[in-house]
């Protein structure tokens, strides 16, 4: 099925595909050897808060009713 949005909703893909191009050029750096993953998660979260954002993974529930722990997956 196919979701017509407005003009709002579209307004709101455009900030958070901008919001996700610079936090991915931010963490483009910590993506080497020997960095751990929930280093790299806890930057990627603040980095995505800091510019007003929301972590679309962290805490939602699929259907196994467990809440995913982290921003990335």
């Amino acid at each position: 099925m196919i979701t017509i949005k407005n003009r709002y909703e579209i307004k709101a893909i455009g900030r958070a595909c901008a919001i996700l191009k610079d936090v991915l050029r931010e963490v483009e750096p910590l993506m080497v050897p020997g960095v751990a993953a929930r280093d790299v998660d806890k930057f990627v979260e603040e980095s995505i808060v800091r510019r007003g954002g929301r972590p679309a993974f962290k805490g939602f529930t699929g259907a196994d009713g467990i809440p995913f722990p982290a921003s990335t997956c």
